[in-house]
C-alpha cells in the first residue's frame, strides 16, 4: 500500500467504528406469560422470588458501523479504503 499524498509504503489499515443504531424490540407474548408466572411466584413465596428473578422487558439490538481506514505513519494522511 502507498500513501496517497507522500508516496510512502509506511502505511497501515485500521478499523475505525463510525456510528451505532439501537434498535429496540418490544415485548412478546412469551415476556407478558413470564411476568404473569414471576408475580403469581412472588405472592406464594412472599416476595422472595423478586429478589432472584427479574421483570422481562425486552430486547435490544444493537448494530455497530465500521470503516477502513488507511494512515501514513509519515505524513499523517488518511483515507477511506475503496472496496
Amino acid at each position: 500500500m502507498v500513501c496517497k499524498s507522500c508516496g510512502s509504503s509506511n502505511v497501515t489499515i485500521e478499523i475505525i467504528q463510525s456510528g451505532g443504531n439501537v434498535k429496540k424490540r418490544g415485548k412478546g407474548i412469551n415476556d407478558y406469560l413470564l411476568n404473569f408466572f414471576r408475580i403469581l411466584v412472588g405472592i406464594c413465596t412472599v416476595g422472595i422470588a423478586f429478589l432472584f428473578w427479574r421483570k422481562s422487558e425486552g430486547k435490544n439490538k444493537i448494530e455497530f458501523k465500521s470503516t477502513k481506514t488507511c494512515v501514513c505513519h509519515d505524513c499523517g494522511y488518511s483515507w477511506e479504503l475503496e472496496q
